[in-house]
């Protein structure tokens, strides 16, 4: 019995500890203000490519511009992901499963590659070509890595 009640005790503790873990890592990355995770960014970006003062304020600039956009899509999504759910309660439908690569609809994941292509074009201004080059391999790079970190978390048992 004591054994039993020494695993519970145990296993509660392991769950307590892990949701305080996440709940202060959510509120550390919470913390970081726009203007902070623009500057991280465009100083990353001058240790990579050798930004000159100019070209590191001007991305700075544009990483808030793209950082404020980003937050309006990411909450005009949660508005329509509310809404839908809130017209859904009333009839007993089941939730259809995603289909979309980010769970966006269609004109929200529109609004995402306009902005997208626009930051590409205006990054394009900033830096001299061989800069630009390395960016855009750096980028392809970062998405591969992503991607397959994503295709080993939902592999399939025993493939490899």
């Amino acid at each position: 019995m004591m054994k039993y009640l020494a695993a519970a005790l145990t296993f509660t503790g392991c769950i307590v500890l892990t949701q305080a873990q996440a709940q202060t890592a959510e509120k550390h990355h919470q913390e970081i203000t726009m203007a902070q995770q623009a500057e991280i960014r465009s100083k990353t970006l001058a240790l990579h490519l050798d930004l000159n003062k100019k070209q590191q304020q001007m991305i700075m600039e544009l990483e808030k511009d793209m950082f404020t956009k980003r937050k309006a899509i990411k909450e005009e999504a949660r508005a329509q992901r509310e809404d839908n759910r809130s017209t859904r309660e009333g009839r007993n439908h089941h939730r259809p499963k995603p289909t979309r690569k980010h769970h966006l609809p269609p004109e929200l994941h529109i609004k995402t590659l306009d902005l997208q292509l626009a930051h590409q074009e205006k990054m394009k201004k900033i830096l001299s070509e061989d800069q630009y080059r390395q960016w855009i391999h750096m980028k392809h790079r970062k998405h591969r890595s992503a991607h397959r970190k994503h295709s080993k978390q939902h592999a399939k048992p025993g493939r490899r």
